[in-house]
Order: C-alpha cells, then structure tokens, then sequence
C-alpha cells in the first residue's frame, strides 16, 4: 500500500510539472510571436543641419 501511494505521488507532481512547464512555453512563443514584428530600435528624433533642416521643418509645420 504505501508503494502505491508513493507512486500516486511522483505520477501526480510529475503531470503537474509538465502541465506547469507547458503553460510556461505557451508564455514564451507568444511573447516572441509578438516581438518579432517590432523594429530592433526607434528613432526618437531626427537632427538635421543646414537646407535639409529647413525643407523638414517647413514639412513639420504644415502637418
């Protein structure tokens, strides 16, 4: 009798284990489903010098 019950044990925190670990994949594939269509960086603002910098901001101005 306590050799089943043993075993009941490991059965049972085994299925638990792997129920937890497959919960814990699911997390990770959808969080990198979700990274992979965002850009590596973002560009906060552009620094521009000279007749470029007076062509954007004249674009900005009318937007």
């Amino acid at each position: 009798m306590p050799r089943l019950i043993l075993f009941l044990i490991v059965c049972l925190s085994g299925g638990l284990q792997l129920l937890i670990l497959g919960f814990v994949g699911e997390f990770v594939v959808r969080t990198y489903h979700l990274v992979q269509g965002r850009p590596l960086y973002r560009v906060d603002r552009v620094v521009t010098a000279g007749r470029d910098a007076d062509r954007i901001e004249r674009c900005r101005a009318t937007s």
